[in-house]
Parts: structure tokens; C-alpha cells; sequence
């Protein structure tokens, strides 16, 4: 995690936490049991991000 100090006032701080990992398709295809084309469709609809 990486510590984030507000410029407003420096006695405030949080921690952000950011990925560590990143895997490709075809990993998480065998880790969920899905095939290539549905995960993928479902990552690229913008309607998703949320």
C-alpha cells in the first residue's frame, strides 16, 4: 500500500491500495471455468466499469 498525503493539510493522510498482480486472459479463463470469448466480451463492455 502506498501512503497519500493531502496537500491541504499534511496531518491527513490514507493509504491507496494498487494492484499487484496482473494475469491475462487465458489465466483467469482456467481459474473461473469460463471460455476466452465471454470474459473477454464482458471486459470490453464500457457498461462494466462501474
Amino acid at each position: 500500500m502506498e501512503l497519500v498525503f493531502r496537500r491541504a493539510c499534511l496531518a491527513e493522510s490514507s493509504l491507496i491500495a494498487r494492484p499487484t498482480q496482473v494475469y491475462t486472459n487465458d489465466s483467469v479463463t482456467s481459474f473461473v471455468g469460463e471460455n476466452i470469448e465471454f470474459l473477454q466480451q464482458i471486459a470490453s463492455n464500457s457498461d462494466n466499469i462501474d
